[in-house]
């Protein structure tokens, strides 16, 4: 009665009823408490749900009753890796390659680990990740996970070439896995081929119907339309991570330009004065699509009845305030033109409000993201409220002079720099954000 427990829940698992299986082997435990591998399945079973906390104890608890359990050590290592403890998850999955060294899916999570650590901290993991997934289909030519793996990493080491060869193997040994159907996809869309990288992500949602990167992936083939967003392409990797070297490039083309002025050379002065304008432009323009091309393309298939499917609420919501937002800004744009100079504050506040009006949705729901609605709705009223009085000082009450005047300027000067540094947090949260996305998924079985 014991096996067949063990044995059912070994079955549910792998046909992905996580919650069967994991019923099935308390059964087990309740005939048998001191079945290891029981223990171990109950935390992959947990794993599998999203309950990574509970999974750990049970991991553990394996452990103390067979130490020797490379399975065990194995499913630690993802119990760490899931809890962001990636030197911790190092040692179990070292351990779990001595007892059983041979285990394809041991030495693909281990590429995993380095490529992670790759990604975050030393640019030389990449090299120990190839390795371990090398070693791995050593063990087993014909493992897909470990050629996944390989994929991966040629890319972190920017081997385009190479990877492109291996992701077609990677497909020829497992056609019906979602995730290489998606770095297909991004292949073809880093190519400009944003019709064949819909047909790709299509197919991998198909195969994962809840797969977010998949959906997120069929949202850029569909921006990808567009040549400006193509253009912002360029920064980013196949994993969605940021090309940091030319978005430093551009951040630091202004500080360029002002040391060549102060270089005592005429020619110099006379190029740094004639670039400083147009590089300053060109910066604010791309890190302002650094934050809202997304938004900005997603109203766009929001306003298509075709493809607006296709958007979450949240980004549906992002998008509506982002129109709103754009509207007013553009209304305040003929009066900066045609009316007093006062109303350059009006347009920096409503300007800089752009960015946390959509990147606020970056945030899981919960109460810190009510707090930034209840903050940035603080914002937009005193926004609100300084184009108000602004307009009244413009259009109904023209006896404000000399110092009056000169007050509204100040008081302007001071909402629209509280308003500013107050949503450079905003900024920099979500910069930090964009630069630490990493992978985001484990490998296809972990999950």
């Amino acid at each position: 009665m014991s096996a067949s427990f063990l044995e059912r829940g070994l079955v549910l698992f792998q046909l992905r009823m996580f919650a069967r299986a994991e019923q099935e082997f308390f059964s087990e435990l309740k005939e048998n408490p001191d079945n290891a591998l029981a223990h171990t399945m109950i935390a992959m079973c947990k794993i599998s749900m999203g309950k990574h906390k509970d999974a750990l104890q049970f991991a553990v608890k394996a452990l103390e009753l067979d130490p020797e359990l490379s399975y065990g050590h194995y499913v630690l290592a993802i119990c760490y890796a899931k809890s962001h403890r990636t030197w911790l998850a190092m040692p179990a999955i070292t351990e779990a390659l001595r007892l059983d060294p041979d285990a394809p899916e041991y030495w693909g999570f281990k590429a995993y680990l380095h490529l992670c650590l790759a990604s975050k901290i030393l640019p030389n993991h990449a090299q120990s990740a190839l390795d371990c997934a090398e070693n791995g289909l050593k063990c087993d030519p014909a493992d897909a996970q470990c050629m996944q793996m390989k994929v991966r990493v040629l890319l972190a080491l920017n081997c385009k070439a190479e990877a492109f060869a291996a992701l077609g193997e990677a497909l020829a040994l497992d056609p019906n896995d979602s995730e290489s159907h998606e770095m297909r996809a991004w292949f073809a869309l880093e190519g400009g081929k944003s019709q064949e990288a819909r047909a790709f992500y299509a197919e991998a949602l198909r195969l994962d119907p809840g797969s977010a990167s998949a959906r997120s992936g069929l949202l850029a083939a569909m921006r990808a339309k567009h040549a400006i967003y193509r253009f912002l392409l360029k920064f980013m990797s196949a994993d969605g991570s940021v090309n940091l070297v030319p978005l430093f490039l551009i951040g630091g083309a202004p500080f360029a330009v002002a040391y060549l002025h102060k270089i005592p050379n005429p020619v110099c002065q006379a190029l740094s004065l004639a670039l400083i304008m147009p590089v300053v432009l060109f910066t604010l323009f791309a890190l302002f699509a650094f934050f809202l091309a997304n938004p900005i393309f997603n109203l766009i298939i929001w306003l298509d009845p075709e493809t607006r499917w296709s958007l979450t609420a949240d980004e549906v919501l992002a998008a509506k305030l982002l129109a709103i937002n754009l509207l007013i800004v553009a209304s305040i744009v003929p009066l900066v033109a045609f009316s007093s100079v006062l109303w350059y504050f009006p347009l920096a506040m409503f300007g800089l409000l752009l960015a946390p009006t959509v990147i606020i949705f970056s945030f899981q729901p919960g109460k810190f993201r009510k707090f930034l609605y209840v903050y940035l709705a603080v914002n937009f009223l005193c926004a609100l409220a300084g184009s108000s009085l602004l307009f009244a000082l413009d259009f109904l009450d023209r006896t404000f002079k000399g110092s009056g005047e000169l007050i509204i300027h100040v008081w302007a000067s001071a909402i629209t720099a509280s308003i500013g540094l107050s949503i450079c947090a905003f900024w920099f949260e979500a910069l930090a954000g964009r630069v630490v996305v990493l992978m985001s998924k484990f490998p296809r079985h972990q999950r």
